[in-house]
């Protein structure tokens, strides 16, 4: 479909405050020049603005955003945007100027979607289910699809009858059944050949109403053949548009914006520059949001990859100071490259960064630290949520009993923490390579994932983390460990806490959602 360009925002200079408008005599830099004895001598041209205002002046120049008017009241010269022109004096004079619109409701037609078994998909018209393949209508070419690759076949909703019939295919269905007498069947089939941009049989059957108008009682139709003939004359700019759309819907933007910068060269004096401008925001915007999207897709790859690859080379110390600097710009790089490959060789990261900021968030995804939580410190384990101590009113005896048994092991636990902080560094840094080694490769990798999204800052992140209680201890922390004597001894049984062996005296494991 031709697109035109939504109206610039620009700023009406009719005031006449001292930067707006020059008075006569000024002329600073030569920017404002006089007008001429042959442009006074010209009629003048009523100027309706859109706020009801009415201005009186000449045109001194003119392009496809607006013109500078000189007023006549006191020779002053404003910068006036066509979107401040009263709408219909707008389309007069942009036509006069020769500026063509050639925008209208494009034909549609009903499509289905028919989904293979490798993913493609082909939308289309079928003509045929006969046999062991349909008989598809694709871009004016019939398309035979075998059945057996057929995974799934949906409504596709419309699509532009261009896409998926040939100009003549089109203009032959519409006009076999009009009678040359009728009237109005040569006005609608006129306005029918415009939607599938058929301009030189719009013409046609334009001319044609005309001469059937014996009476006068269609008087629009002279404009309608004014505009007809201008937008046929054009009809292979038109055309050349119409490719680069076709590009555009294919994915192929850098070849759409290469055939539409010829597009100058090939038609130096087009009055279709409103058109080009249009259709270039429109690959623009198309193509932004594609990449925006398959960056986030290959964000979120690179991501389990280059996890998985540093799970299975790096060792602990490695792996977090990977995790902290190294992961993302690592990420960062290798969507950069797939960018450049794919869409555009001119990308930077800055650009990726931008796409990956202004992505759609959709639901989350998780990572855990698994058994690897106690490597957090307990701080940190816990971070991000709430108090849940049980409050103690009106216990029973066997609360009380419990409670007192979370006390005991609760001073174990802060005794243990106080005992690792003032173990020595080194020895501490062997227990975690220790438990790393004997960490699985998967675990690894995703306890990396996990540290990366929680600290890095690259994803949203959920207001709560999940922490599921040790299943060994029960999210105490700690064991009881109940010795009694044996052998004939007469020595007492006892009862001693032991930390945790799975999760450390943390309690938990902790599970993180991001986006």
């Amino acid at each position: 479909m031709i697109d035109t360009l939504k109206p610039l925002a620009l700023t009406l200079l009719l005031c006449t405050g001292a930067s707006a408008l020059q008075t006569p005599g000024q002329d600073p830099g030569g920017l404002t020049p006089e007008p001429s004895p042959q442009e006074e001598m010209r009629p003048a041209l009523m100027l309706k603005l859109r706020s009801g205002q009415i201005r009186w002046g000449h045109i001194l120049d003119h392009d496809p955003d607006g013109f500078r008017f000189t007023l006549l009241s006191h020779g002053g010269v404003a910068s006036v945007a066509w979107a401040a022109l009263d709408p219909s004096q707008q389309q007069e004079l942009r036509e006069k100027l020769g500026y063509v619109d050639v925008a209208t409701d494009e034909l549609m037609v009903d499509v289905e979607r028919l989904i293979l078994v490798d993913g493609h998909e082909v939308v289309g018209v079928i003509l045929s289910r006969e046999g062991t393949d349909f008989v598809v209508q694709v871009e004016g070419n019939l398309q035979l699809v075998p059945k057996r690759r057929v995974q799934s076949i949906s409504k596709g909703g419309q699509a532009p009858a261009l896409d998926i019939y040939s100009r003549e295919e089109l203009y032959a269905r519409h006009s076999a059944e009009l009678a040359e007498t009728d009237l109005q069947g040569q006005i609608d089939l006129a306005r029918t050949c415009e939607q599938f941009l058929d301009f030189q049989h719009a013409l046609e059957h334009f001319q044609a109403a005309v001469a059937l108008d014996e009476a006068g009682e269609h008087p629009e139709l002279l404009k309608a053949v004014a505009l007809a003939q201008v937008k046929a004359a054009q009809q292979a700019q038109i055309d050349y548009l119409r490719s680069v759309d076709v590009l555009r819907k294919k994915g192929q933007y850098e070849k759409a914006l290469e055939q539409l910068a010829d597009f100058g060269s090939a038609f130096p004096d087009s009055p279709l520059v409103l058109e080009v401008k249009a259709k270039e925001s429109q690959i623009m915007l198309a193509r932004d949001e594609e990449v925006t999207d398959f960056v986030r897709r290959r964000w979120s790859y690179w991501l389990s990859r280059l996890t998985r690859q540093a799970a299975g080379s790096l060792d602990y110390a490695g792996a977090v100071a990977y995790a902290e600097e190294g992961l993302g710009e690592a990420i960062r790089k290798a969507v950069l490259t797939d960018v450049q490959e794919q869409y555009n060789s001119d990308a930077s990261e800055d650009q990726i960064v931008a796409h990956w900021v202004s992505r759609s968030m959709l639901r989350y995804s998780n990572a855990t630290y698994g058994e690897g939580t106690w490597m957090q410190g307990e701080d940190k384990a816990r971070a991000g949520t709430e108090d849940t101590t049980a409050q103690r009113d009106a216990m029973t005896d066997k609360d009380k009993e419990r409670a007192a048994l979370e006390d005991k092991i609760q001073r174990f636990l802060k005794n243990q923490r106080n005992a690792r902080r003032a173990q020595a560094r080194a020895a501490q840094e062997d227990e975690f390579q220790l438990f790393w080694d004997a960490f699985s490769l998967s675990k690894r990798a995703n306890w990396i994932k996990a540290f990366y999204v929680e600290y890095a800052g690259d994803y949203e992140l959920r207001d709560h983390p999940y922490l599921k209680s040790c299943s060994t201890c029960g999210g105490r922390g700690a064991l009881e460990m109940v010795y009694s004597g044996g052998g004939g001894s007469k020595q007492s049984s006892s009862v001693q806490i032991v930390p945790c062996h799975a999760c450390r005296g943390v309690a938990v494991t902790r599970r993180v959602y991001f986006r």
